[in-house]
């Protein structure tokens, strides 16, 4: 009896939730997806909710709205955009609408419709800093830098300490390869917000291009603000690296061997907050190949293609490492491995042509 009852009250809700969604008014805009849409919405107890309350205030952009947002919550971006388009023919003054249209439009890559709903928001609200750092940010994207800069400068005539719009203007001037007024931008940012860690990094990295002594400072920073992310520990140990790569080809011993322990003890500390990251293995392997610790390297570069078998260059270094120590066969296997991972990798296929000419 309980069975019946509760079968009765399913078959009931499914014929009221039918009735109201084939009579709701937002199927003017979706006729065509009629079946797809149903489908998706009957799914959906949010949805449901929604699309049942459309039926009766067909007049209410909020409902849409909250609608469309639930939509985008499942990827479902065809019907975002149908009820956010209503949304804002019933009020087109909203500019919530317009932001999260903008969004579907990003999440659909159309960047000129977004720039488009920004440029609407703007007029809309000409003191909407989030829209227009917004609006730089997708000038940016599209590499219109020129236009990108120019929304920054009129986020900074409302107020000079605006480390956002100095972040920005820094990424602009990097990609157009204007270093100088790059690190002022990002030295800008963190002058007026000393917790900005993309800054940091960004710091650490020009400086590290420009071979400047400065650069660990910035990394130390970011290691300082989020000690959990990876990518700040390696761009530091790859910095003394480098340096120490650069002084031994110069010939200067004792540079070379400090930068070379510097490096060793940051790929360290790495491994220490990440187990898995092959490239603090492999480089550390490199760095022990140049220092002539074969035993060492071969380790580490053993290490690197456990963690990921996938390593290509890992097994070829490991093969030259297995030259060295006499064990050919081990070579030629990893040779082989490095071929099979990557087919064009010349420098290994000459290795085995060398061992297979030695038969």
């Amino acid at each position: 009896m309980i069975k019946q009852v509760v079968f009765f009250l399913f078959v009931i809700t499914g014929i009221y939730f039918s009735i109201h969604l084939s009579s709701c008014g937002c199927n003017n805009t979706i006729d065509s997806h009629e079946d797809s849409l149903t489908t998706i919405v009957q799914g959906n107890r949010q949805l449901m909710d929604l699309t049942i309350q459309i039926s009766d205030n067909p007049d209410d952009a909020d409902l849409y709205y909250q609608r469309s947002k639930a939509f985008m919550q499942i990827d479902s971006i065809r019907f975002a955009y149908d009820d956010i388009e209503k949304a804002i023919s019933i009020d087109s003054t909203n500019v919530k609408y317009h932001f999260l249209l903008t969004d579907i439009f990003l999440q659909g890559s159309y960047a000129e419709g977004a720039i488009s709903e920004l440029q609407t928001i703007i007029k809309l609200q000409p003191d909407n800093m989030f829209a227009k750092a917004k609006l730089a940010k997708v000038y940016l994207f599209v590499k219109d830098y020129q236009s990108s800069l120019a929304q920054i400068e009129d986020m900074l005539k409302a107020g000079d300490e605006n480390p956002d719009a100095y972040f920005l203007m820094g990424m602009n001037y990097k990609e157009l390869k204007d270093t100088i007024r790059a690190i002022a931008a990002f030295q800008k940012c963190v002058q007026y917000k000393q917790d900005f860690y993309d800054a940091f990094m960004q710091l650490g990295l020009l400086n590290s291009a420009l071979n400047k002594n400065l650069a660990p400072s910035y990394f130390d920073n970011a290691i300082r603000l989020d000690s959990s992310k990876t990518e700040a520990w390696y761009a530091k140990a790859k910095y003394y690296q480098d340096k120490a790569l650069e002084s031994d080809k110069s010939k200067n011993s004792v540079d070379a061997k400090v930068n070379y322990e510097a490096a060793k003890k940051t790929y360290r500390q790495l491994i220490v907050k990440n187990p898995q990251y092959e490239f603090a293995y492999f480089n550390l392997g490199f760095i022990y190949l140049q220092q002539d610790s074969i035993d060492k390297a071969l380790r580490h570069f053993e290490l690197a293609t456990k963690v990921s078998p996938q390593y290509a260059e890992a097994y070829y270094y490991k093969g030259l490492c297995e030259l060295v120590t006499g064990q050919k066969e081990k070579a030629e296997i990893d040779f082989q491995q490095t071929l099979n991972l990557k087919p064009d990798y010349e420098a290994a296929q000459n290795e085995l042509n060398k061992l297979n000419g030695n038969k």
